[in-house]
């Protein structure tokens, strides 16, 4: 074989998990028309315009979260929850809970956190899901401190700073020494 050819660790998938994705997806797709519908014509009492975009990123993102768990597609578990984290709140908030987005900025900071917990908890490989959650966790619970303590703004974004240069630093010292051991 030559250094050349293409190697890839892409599985198949059967032709069962492709229609049965298909057909979730299909059906989400209804369900969400129906939904629109239903508000629409005031059967449930929400205002229209405040729950589309955040009505169609929540059936993106159970679209794509069944279907990584139908094909056990981590991608797609992990980009699930970058649809449904920010639908869901976008729903919530606006229509439940009454918050705005001054006290909900640093969940959206955390959203590749986030994802990557659950997609941990379904698909393993801990080591790498965790470095995603450290780099991201971190900051977002800086910038919360800001919405639920005193802490100023400026401080949250100097923490952030000195954290995002440590993990350059530690990256970078992780890639030479691995460059030196080969």
């Amino acid at each position: 074989m030559s250094s050349n050819e293409y190697h890839s660790d892409v599985m198949e998938f059967t032709p069962g998990q492709v229609l049965a994705s298909k057909i979730s997806s299909a059906a989400l797709g209804v369900l969400l028309v129906v939904w629109y519908v239903l508000v629409a014509t005031k059967v449930v009492p929400l205002p229209f315009w405040q729950i589309v975009l955040g009505s169609a990123l929540i059936c993106i993102g159970l679209s794509l979260l069944i279907c990584g768990l139908i094909e056990r597609n981590a991608v797609a578990l992990w980009l699930s929850f970058c649809f449904l984290v920010p639908g869901a709140l976008s729903v919530l908030c606006r229509n439940v809970a009454g918050c705005n987005y001054y006290e909900l900025y640093p969940l959206y900071i955390a959203i590749p956190a986030i994802a990557s917990f659950f997609t941990m908890l379904v698909c393993g490989k801990f080591k790498s899901h965790l470095k995603v959650i450290s780099v991201f966790a971190v900051p977002a619970l800086l910038f919360a401190l800001t919405v639920f303590t005193p802490m100023p703004i400026l401080a949250a974004i100097l923490a952030t700073i000195a954290w995002a240069i440590g993990v350059v630093v530690f990256i970078i010292v992780y890639v030479t020494r691995s460059a030196k051991d080969e």
